[in-house]
Protein backbone atom coordinates (compact mmCIF):
# COMPACT_ATOMS: atom_id res chain seq x y z
CA UNK A 1 0.00 0.00 0.00
CA UNK A 2 2.64 2.32 0.32
CA UNK A 3 4.11 2.11 -2.59
CA UNK A 4 0.76 2.88 -4.44
CA UNK A 5 0.39 6.31 -2.46
CA UNK A 6 3.53 7.32 -3.08
CA UNK A 7 3.02 6.67 -7.09
CA UNK A 8 -0.07 9.06 -6.76
CA UNK A 9 1.28 11.52 -4.83
CA UNK A 10 4.34 11.81 -7.47
CA UNK A 11 1.76 11.62 -10.31
CA UNK A 12 -0.43 14.30 -9.43
CA UNK A 13 2.51 15.96 -9.07
CA UNK A 14 3.43 15.53 -12.82
CA UNK A 15 0.06 16.48 -13.79
CA UNK A 16 0.52 19.62 -12.02
CA UNK A 17 3.40 20.46 -13.61
CA UNK A 18 2.69 19.37 -16.77
CA UNK A 19 0.07 21.68 -16.88
CA UNK A 20 2.01 24.50 -15.76
CA UNK A 21 4.57 23.94 -18.67
CA UNK A 22 1.81 24.24 -20.74
CA UNK A 23 0.39 27.42 -19.45
CA UNK A 24 3.97 28.63 -19.63
CA UNK A 25 4.53 27.54 -23.17
CA UNK A 26 1.19 29.43 -24.43
CA UNK A 27 2.15 31.86 -22.66
CA UNK A 28 5.18 32.28 -25.01
CA UNK A 29 3.57 32.01 -27.74
CA UNK A 30 1.30 34.26 -27.41
CA UNK A 31 3.74 37.10 -26.61
CA UNK A 32 5.76 35.89 -29.71
CA UNK A 33 2.77 36.14 -31.88
CA UNK A 34 1.79 39.52 -30.48
CA UNK A 35 5.31 40.50 -31.26
CA UNK A 36 5.07 39.26 -34.81
CA UNK A 37 2.31 41.31 -35.48
CA UNK A 38 3.57 44.66 -34.41
CA UNK A 39 6.71 43.98 -36.33
CA UNK A 40 4.62 43.55 -39.55
CA UNK A 41 2.71 46.75 -38.63
CA UNK A 42 5.86 48.76 -38.46
CA UNK A 43 7.65 47.15 -41.20
CA UNK A 44 4.52 48.19 -43.15
CA UNK A 45 4.58 52.01 -42.06
CA UNK A 46 7.86 52.44 -42.45
CA UNK A 47 7.68 51.22 -46.05
CA UNK A 48 4.92 53.81 -46.44
CA UNK A 49 6.64 56.33 -44.57
CA UNK A 50 9.70 56.22 -47.16
CA UNK A 51 7.84 56.00 -50.05
CA UNK A 52 6.43 59.50 -48.76
CA UNK A 53 9.54 61.07 -48.41
CA UNK A 54 10.64 59.74 -51.89
CA UNK A 55 7.09 61.02 -53.33
CA UNK A 56 8.49 64.37 -51.44
CA UNK A 57 11.40 64.36 -53.07
CA UNK A 58 9.79 63.75 -56.70
CA UNK A 59 7.53 66.07 -56.02
CA UNK A 60 10.09 69.24 -55.45
CA UNK A 61 11.98 67.91 -58.82
CA UNK A 62 8.83 68.25 -60.32
CA UNK A 63 8.14 71.88 -59.03
CA UNK A 64 11.54 72.97 -60.37
CA UNK A 65 10.43 71.25 -64.06
CA UNK A 66 7.56 73.52 -64.09
CA UNK A 67 9.13 76.14 -62.89
CA UNK A 68 11.94 76.01 -65.47
CA UNK A 69 9.44 75.34 -68.27
CA UNK A 70 8.12 78.65 -68.00
CA UNK A 71 9.00 81.51 -70.46
CA UNK A 72 9.37 84.27 -67.34
CA UNK A 73 9.75 86.76 -70.10
CA UNK A 74 6.27 86.20 -71.95
CA UNK A 75 4.27 84.95 -68.98
CA UNK A 76 1.49 86.65 -67.14
CA UNK A 77 1.22 84.40 -64.33
CA UNK A 78 3.59 81.90 -62.77
CA UNK A 79 3.05 78.23 -61.30
CA UNK A 80 2.17 79.09 -57.65
CA UNK A 81 0.15 75.71 -56.48
CA UNK A 82 -0.01 72.05 -57.69
CA UNK A 83 -1.59 68.94 -56.60
CA UNK A 84 -1.24 65.08 -57.91
CA UNK A 85 -1.82 61.48 -56.02
CA UNK A 86 -0.32 58.81 -56.10
CA UNK A 87 -0.38 56.58 -58.03
CA UNK A 88 -2.39 58.42 -60.42
CA UNK A 89 -4.38 55.78 -62.13
CA UNK A 90 -6.53 52.94 -59.39
CA UNK A 91 -6.74 53.89 -55.98
CA UNK A 92 -4.80 56.62 -54.40
CA UNK A 93 -2.32 56.13 -51.76
CA UNK A 94 -0.73 59.55 -51.45
CA UNK A 95 -2.05 62.85 -51.53
CA UNK A 96 0.71 65.32 -53.04
CA UNK A 97 -0.04 69.46 -51.96
CA UNK A 98 3.11 71.55 -53.73
CA UNK A 99 2.87 75.41 -52.94
CA UNK A 100 5.54 77.76 -54.55
CA UNK A 101 6.77 80.99 -53.21
CA UNK A 102 8.84 83.54 -55.31
CA UNK A 103 11.93 85.54 -54.44
CA UNK A 104 12.63 87.38 -57.22
CA UNK A 105 14.95 90.06 -58.29
CA UNK A 106 13.55 94.13 -58.31
CA UNK A 107 12.79 94.65 -61.59
CA UNK A 108 13.08 90.93 -62.73
CA UNK A 109 9.27 89.32 -61.72
CA UNK A 110 7.92 87.37 -64.84
CA UNK A 111 4.89 89.39 -66.57
CA UNK A 112 5.04 92.44 -64.64
CA UNK A 113 2.63 91.52 -61.41
CA UNK A 114 0.91 88.51 -63.11
CA UNK A 115 2.96 86.30 -60.65
CA UNK A 116 1.11 86.83 -57.39
CA UNK A 117 2.97 84.35 -54.92
CA UNK A 118 6.04 86.54 -54.75
CA UNK A 119 7.34 86.07 -51.15
CA UNK A 120 9.84 88.93 -51.34
CA UNK A 121 12.29 90.71 -53.88
CA UNK A 122 15.70 90.59 -53.48
CA UNK A 123 18.53 93.73 -55.07
CA UNK A 124 21.43 92.46 -55.28
CA UNK A 125 23.03 91.62 -59.27
CA UNK A 126 23.92 87.66 -58.33
CA UNK A 127 20.29 86.61 -57.35
CA UNK A 128 18.12 86.34 -60.18
CA UNK A 129 15.51 85.03 -58.08
CA UNK A 130 14.76 81.66 -55.91
CA UNK A 131 11.40 79.25 -55.20
CA UNK A 132 10.19 78.99 -51.72
CA UNK A 133 8.75 75.55 -52.62
CA UNK A 134 6.57 73.47 -49.54
CA UNK A 135 5.83 69.67 -50.29
CA UNK A 136 3.10 68.44 -48.18
CA UNK A 137 2.37 64.26 -48.73
CA UNK A 138 -0.41 62.96 -46.96
CA UNK A 139 -1.63 59.23 -46.70
CA UNK A 140 -5.31 58.81 -48.66
CA UNK A 141 -8.19 57.64 -46.71
CA UNK A 142 -8.29 54.45 -48.45
CA UNK A 143 -5.34 52.85 -46.50
CA UNK A 144 -6.98 52.76 -43.60
CA UNK A 145 -3.80 53.53 -41.03
CA UNK A 146 -3.88 54.03 -37.40
CA UNK A 147 -1.85 57.06 -37.68
CA UNK A 148 -1.73 58.66 -41.31
CA UNK A 149 1.28 59.94 -42.53
CA UNK A 150 1.99 62.72 -43.29
CA UNK A 151 5.66 64.40 -44.58
CA UNK A 152 6.87 67.97 -45.57
CA UNK A 153 9.56 68.84 -47.38
CA UNK A 154 10.51 72.74 -47.75
CA UNK A 155 12.72 73.77 -50.13
CA UNK A 156 14.68 76.74 -51.18
CA UNK A 157 15.68 76.21 -55.17
CA UNK A 158 17.78 78.90 -56.78
CA UNK A 159 16.77 79.70 -60.13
Amino acid sequence: MQNKNRVLKRGGFAVIAAVFMMLLITLMLLKMLSYSTDVSARTSNDYLNEQAQLLAFNATEDAVYRISGENRDANLSCTTSFNDTYPSTGTAMFNINVTIQYIWQTGMIPGGTGCNNILTTVSTDTQHGSALIDVYVTSHASLNLDEPIRFHRRTLQKL
